[in-house]
């Protein structure tokens, strides 16, 4: 991330002296420092009158507008259909607010794009044409869901309030659409597709500035603009709850019950800001008396990435010993929930399950009111001495009405109930995919991928997987929801009606008359089944089961033949009851991401399963504890290298130059002794550090085998070509060795008793000593080339002459 620029501290590479520089700053007059900071005054002013102008914009828009066409400050309302009784419909304040959440999205959509702005102004240019305008501006990212797990109670809070626009999103209720009647119907669902996209630009664009306000850091005026900028929006909740009154209106109780979260987040989000005013303050503090570096360093040693290394390296009973006493609560607790150090839930799994947990929230309020209304109008239906019983009895059929009436009664009295079951349920689908994150992302940090298909994802569909986690799982967990409740309800009626209400009423159904005629089949098949139970542990396995190893072979024969055609009968039935138990878990775990619906193999076919799965890989890959600490330290040896450089005079270099060697040597020592420690303790490590260490020695050994070859070659060549070339030389009786004519211009190479070659050449030339045949293979390819003249050459003498 790159920081912005801090506070009074401009551009200090014009200063060339470190201890004058904050000498220099401190003697800036008010002249110069207004005169650096215009360009953020500027910007900050136009970021003013922007804002002033949206609100001057809607104040004249909802006046000219009037209050007539306002709808309800959220759109999951028109779910529940309430008509408002009220006479006045036009002043009553809670059927029409001032302000609602489409009309104050829209208009916030060129605020948050100056903020945008604003923000990509203070952001260098990387890449992109770095020279260009300063290297200015750039991309003000939101969010880093990558490798980030700082401030996930902000981040949870910032994504939160985005869940009514999820939800309008999810229920197709859009902010920006336009009249589809005079479009053709072939093009009508692909525009309609396109302003869904439109719509989710917008929702996503207008909370785009709480997100870059939180991400930067160490920058006063991004929690200044972060704060008015929550203020804004929180302003329009709250005065749209302050306009009608708890126990006014029943569809704004409800309402109300949905956006209390929403209140209580922006109350979160605006201390937050304000307590990161304070600390940003505290830290540009440390940073001018020149703490930057010690801070950092003491930064990273309270993270999770430098504790999980610090366990991985201590043995397990100098860690325990360590460890404080825990209290009798958290020994209750660590029953419960195992802590693991060093580990840490990133942010983006936080703010997914936690934004997911929001929007489950929200439709379990609109299914409970739902639920009140269907009561509402079954009693008012079915009321005793209505028109639907006054229908009945003119037809002299009241026992009908009374039928009816209970079976209306039965679907609608166990619909609450059902809404609440899965709403338990889902919430522990919630703890469980922490626990299943955690579980995995262990497992990914010692390598062991075994909970992973076999088949290996190709990057390119790990990132598009990551992309899609966070969507998929909100879109899985309300579906879940759904689908949960509507198996559930659909279960508890028929329990309760065709089996509790007869059994209470002593009436006789189908359903009980066909328990009472098959139960006796039921307990054939399963006498049938434990029997081959007892069987196999008793009968015909060693030691009641405790060994695989078959006794009694003839008989278990004669078994399997008779229950090859008995289980025939039973297969028929199980087939069925397969396809009806995959099914209902299949219902009951689509809002489980974490868990694959389909069998060994076709994982990758489940979409859910594979976002997880990409997410989650491409998480660990870029925040492992032992990767990210041992880069932080081999930069900060880097930083301390760089920074011992600059430190040193130029005349001090002979001087601290032993220091510098015997240092390296001790680095060098030390670091030795760590690699075999964790060699040693890491066999898995030892063996591919050896595979490649002998796969590298024989690869160096083949290109020295080659190189030895090429130069025997070489000189083989050119001893042939000089005999017959220099031909000027002394004719002799040996026919091997060349001849020698020009005794000065000759270059010989003789063999001492002490088994050295001596190179001795003519006048004007130095001697030199050959101690090994190492010596002596390399004097014979280098002598031809370190002399101007091509004649000279290396060859040896007779015995005779030696």
């Amino acid at each position: 991330m790159h920081r912005l620029p801090k506070r009074g501290v401009l551009h200090q590479h014009n200063l060339t002296l470190t201890n004058s520089s904050e000498i220099t700053h401190r003697n800036l007059t008010m002249t110069t420092w207004f005169k650096k900071h215009s360009s953020h005054f500027m910007l900050l002013g136009g970021l003013a009158l922007a804002i002033l102008g949206c609100i001057l914009g809607y104040a004249v828009f909802s006046s000219s507008s009037g209050k007539g066409t306002a709808t309800n400050s959220s759109t999951i309302i028109d779910w529940i259909d309430i008509q408002d009784t009220s006479e006045n419909v036009t002043t009553n304040l809670c059927s029409n607010p001032t302000f609602n959440v489409q009309q104050w999205t829209i208009l916030n959509l060129p605020v948050a794009t100056v903020i945008i702005v604003f923000f990509g102004f203070f952001q260098p240019r990387a890449r992109l044409f770095p020279g260009c305008c300063n290297g200015k501006p750039s991309v003000a990212y939101p969010v880093n869901l990558l490798d980030s797990y700082s401030d996930r109670l902000a981040f949870v809070c910032a994504f939160g309030i985005t869940c009514i626009g999820i939800l309008d999103l999810f229920t197709g209720n859009y902010y920006l659409e336009p009249n589809y009647e005079d479009l053709p119907e072939m093009v009508r669902g692909a525009v309609r597709s396109c302003m869904a996209y439109v719509n989710v630009f917008a929702i996503a664009l207008v909370h785009y500035p709480i997100m870059v306000s939180l991400t930067v850091q160490n920058w006063v005026v991004s929690d200044v603009i972060g704060l008015l900028y929550t203020l804004e929006w929180g302003f329009m909740y709250y005065y749209t709850l302050a306009e009608c009154p708890w126990r006014e209106s029943e569809t704004l109780d409800a309402n109300t019950l949905i956006l209390l979260p929403v209140y209580i987040m922006y109350i979160i989000l605006t201390v937050l800001f304000g307590k990161r005013m304070y600390e940003n303050h505290k830290i540009r503090k440390m940073k001018r008396k020149g703490l930057e570096t010690r801070l950092q360093d003491k930064l990273f040693e309270k993270t999770h990435y430098y504790e999980r290394v610090k366990y991985l390296l201590t043995p397990k009973e100098q860690w325990d010993k360590n460890q404080p006493e825990p209290t009798k609560l958290q020994k209750i607790l660590n029953k419960i929930y195992q802590n693991e150090p060093g580990f840490r839930y990133s942010r983006r799994i936080a703010c997914t399950i936690g934004l997911s947990a929001l929007c489950l929230y929200c439709v379990g309020i609109i299914y409970e009111t739902l639920d009140v209304t269907l009561r509402a109008i079954a009693n008012a239906t079915f009321a005793v001495d209505g028109d639907l019983y006054e229908l009945y009895r003119q037809d002299n059929d009241t026992a009908g009405f009374y039928d009816l009436k209970e079976f209306v009664d039965t679907v609608v009295y166990t619909f609450s109930p059902t809404v609440f079951a899965a709403m338990v349920i889902m919430i522990c689908y919630a703890f469980i995919a922490f626990h299943t994150y955690r579980k995995n992302t262990l497992s990914l940090w010692r390598g062991d991928k075994s909970f992973c298909p076999k088949e290996n994802f190709k990057n390119t569909t790990l990132v598009v997987s990551s992309f899609k986690y966070s969507g998929f799982h909100i879109g899985f967990v309300l579906w879940g929801f759904i689908l949960l409740q509507l198996t559930l309800w659909l279960l508890v009626f028929l329990v309760i009606y065709y089996l509790v209400i007869p059994l209470i009423d002593r009436e006789e159904n189908w359903v009980w008359s066909m328990i009472k005629n098959q139960w006796l089949t039921v307990v054939v098949y399963l006498s049938i089944y434990y029997s081959q139970l007892i069987s196999a542990k008793y009968f015909f396995l060693h030691e009641r089961g405790a060994e695989l190893s078959i006794d009694n072979r003839r008989m278990f024969h004669v078994q399997v033949y008779f229950m090859f055609f008995f289980n025939v009968i039973l297969g028929l039935a199980s087939c069925l009851f397969r396809i009806f138990k995959s099914v209902l878990f299949g219902l009951l775990l689509v809002g489980r991401i974490d868990r694959c619906l389909l069998m060994r193999g076709f994982e990758l076919f489940d979409s859910g399963y594979k976002a997880y799965l990409g997410f989650l890989q491409l998480e660990v890959a870029h925040t492992h504890p032992v990767v990210v600490t041992f880069c932080h330290f081999l930069l900060q040896t880097q930083k301390e290298k760089r920074d011992n450089v600059s430190d040193v005079d130029v005349e001090d270099d002979v001087e601290v130059e032993p220091a510098k060697i015997g240092k390296s040597r001790n680095r060098r020592a030390r670091n030795r002794w760590h690699l075999a420690l964790t060699l040693l303790k890491n066999n898995h490590l030892l063996s591919q550090r050896l595979s490649a260490i002998l796969q590298a020695n024989r690869a160096e050994f083949l290109g020295q085998m080659e190189s030895v070859r090429r130069a025997r070659n070489q000189i083989l060549t050119e001893q042939a070509i000089n005999k017959f070339v220099n031909d000027s030389c002394d004719d002799d009786d040996d026919d091997d060795v060349p001849l020698i004519l020009d005794e000065p211009d000759c270059v010989k190479m003789s063999t001492t008793k002490d088994e050295e070659v001596v190179v001795r050449s003519g006048s004007g030339h130095s001697l030199q000593k050959a101690d090994s045949d190492d010596e002596e293979r390399r004097i014979l390819l280098e002598w031809p080339h370190a002399s101007d003249n091509a004649r000279y050459r290396a060859i040896p003498l007779r015995e005779s002459e030696a």
